[in-house]
């Protein structure tokens, strides 16, 4: 099939990910956080058991530099990259009711406010990583998961709601700037934590028809995915 570039937490949304990717039969580039390393190296190994690949490598979707090194060497053996993945959601667990207000709120604290953030920022990062390379081969695929909160609000996650809302405008900007040179660029809304098994293969079913061929003609579109608020 190809290759696709997927961003995130082995342990969340990005390791939920992988693996369906894989079994549809696409090669995947795999840029993790730090200190995951022994989980995606687990990724990667199932995939190697059943005749996938999976190149992983210790790199946030901010640090350009580091997920571009990835992509290089991921398409020398598995050829050009074709889509990328940046994933802005969790899949669980829940948040902590005892953790203080402020963690997810707009209480007093703001310090959560920049962490809140780093979705946002991955998908952009991840976007520029390879947009270029996208226009210079007239093609190629931008899928960005994040929560369905950005769509309706969750007056108990004020901070996430409004990422993942700037993850929804910046994907449907990229869609109209980039649509004259053949790249889609889609949002897949997916529920707040915890989401379970059924919930996860839903999402990542819709990932893998976003990066297909079935998928060429739909671009700037919001699609759930899961029993998300209002699904």
């Amino acid at each position: 099939m190809a290759l696709v570039l997927v961003t995130g937490d082995p342990a969340g949304g990005g390791g939920a990910l992988v693996p369906h990717l894989v079994a549809a039969g696409h090669d995947v580039a795999f840029a993790h956080r730090a200190g995951a390393a022994a989980a995606a190296a687990e990724i990667a190994a199932k995939a190697a058991a059943s005749g996938g690949r999976v190149f992983a490598r210790e790199a946030a979707a901010t640090d350009e530099a580091a997920v571009r090194g990835l992509v290089r060497e991921a398409e020398e053996e598995a050829g050009p990259l074709a889509a990328v993945v940046a994933c802005a959601w969790d899949p669980g667990p829940a948040a902590d009711p005892a953790a203080p207000a402020d963690a997810t709120g707009i209480g007093p604290g703001t310090e959560h406010w920049a962490a809140a953030m780093e979705g946002l920022d991955g998908v952009y990062h991840a976007c520029r990583t390879v947009i270029f390379s996208f226009v210079r081969r007239r093609g190629g695929r931008v899928v960005a998961v994040t929560p369905a909160a950005g769509l309706d609000g969750d007056p108990d996650r004020p901070l996430e709601s409004a990422a993942a809302s700037g993850v929804v405008g910046f994907v449907k900007s990229v869609a109209k700037e980039y649509a004259g040179y053949g790249i889609t660029a889609n949002v897949v809304a997916a529920p707040s934590a915890p989401a379970d098994a059924p919930d996860t293969a839903r999402i990542a079913d819709t990932v893998v028809f976003l990066v297909s061929d079935a998928a060429s003609a739909l671009t700037g579109q919001v699609l759930r995915a899961g029993a998300g608020p209002a699904a």
